[in-house]
């Protein structure tokens, strides 16, 4: 899995601290993005239409973004908001 972020974001930070609880952060590869000042950011809009991060592309292309963590988790719900 793909998480891009922005170390400013206290939503990437939730699910940086998801990912490392479920023993998931070793395989979750970080990509930093620079949204300073509100700089629009090509991959993250790409990934997002609303140009926020968190962003998380799963292994299969699923992406799911906004902060919700829950689908790190697979004893939960499938996460409604996921884009297929």
């Amino acid at each position: 899995m793909k998480l891009i972020y922005h170390p400013a974001s206290p939503y990437a930070r939730k699910v940086r601290v998801v990912a490392i609880e479920l023993g998931l952060g070793r395989s979750v590869e970080l990509v930093h993005v620079d949204l300073t000042l509100g700089r629009y950011n090509r991959m993250v809009g790409a990934a997002n239409p609303i140009g926020k991060v968190p962003v998380a592309i799963a292994d299969d292309g699923e992406v799911l973004h906004d902060s919700s963590a829950r689908p790190l988790d697979p004893s939960c719900p499938a996460q409604a908001g996921a884009v297929r």
